[in-house]
């Protein structure tokens, strides 16, 4: 072969050689592999307290006799489906005395020394006999053993003012705000 064949070949090899350097070349996955997501939700039992009440209604007042007055509500409470839970209810704002004494208040006059405080003894009960006392003031007051099931649960409440116990008070709207606990 001539010089000058060979020199061009060598020229085209190496043109070859640069050019296959800057294009790039097709590439294959070499294998395949794969792995897990663990993907995970831990639910709580949780539980709430909805508008519970008990109200006595109107009353007529009787200076001479008063009867024992009931008052029927509910304790209204929400808890995830399968929560056990237990009910208690405090001693109420205006407790005085006996640990099971409820009070309901009014103030018939104006403010400070002025102010005329008003009680009317009541009770809270867990059976319509009431002879279960409910609340933080005795021992096993505390009602256990209900399942929540994901919707709002009524769980009865009973309420009884002692005869005698509006004697000397003043008309008016008295009110007492008892907490309600709920231990699930």
């Amino acid at each position: 072969m001539r010089e000058l064949d060979l020199r061009r070949l060598f020229l085209i090899l190496a043109l070859l050689a640069l050019v296959a350097v800057t294009v790039p070349a097709t590439s294959k996955a070499a294998g395949f592999t794969f792995g897990n997501v663990e993907v995970q939700v831990t639910l709580v039992g949780t539980c709430g307290v909805s508008n519970s009440s008990l109200n006595f209604g109107l009353q007529a007042y009787n200076p001479g006799f008063t009867p024992d007055i009931p008052g029927v509500g509910s304790v209204d409470v929400i808890c995830s489906s399968g929560t056990s839970y237990s009910v208690d209810l405090s001693q109420g704002a205006h407790a005085v005395g006996s640990p099971s004494q409820r009070r309901l208040y009014f103030n018939s006059g104006g403010v400070g020394p002025l102010a005329v405080d008003n009680f009317i003894n009541y009770g809270l009960y867990s059976d319509v006999a009431h002879n279960h006392v409910w609340g933080l003031c005795c021992n096993g007051s505390s009602i256990a053993g209900f399942i929540g099931n994901g919707a709002i649960q009524h769980q009865p409440l009973y309420g009884l003012i002692p005869a005698g116990s509006m004697t000397g008070q003043a008309p008016g709207t008295y009110t007492d705000t008892v907490i309600v606990f709920v231990s699930f």
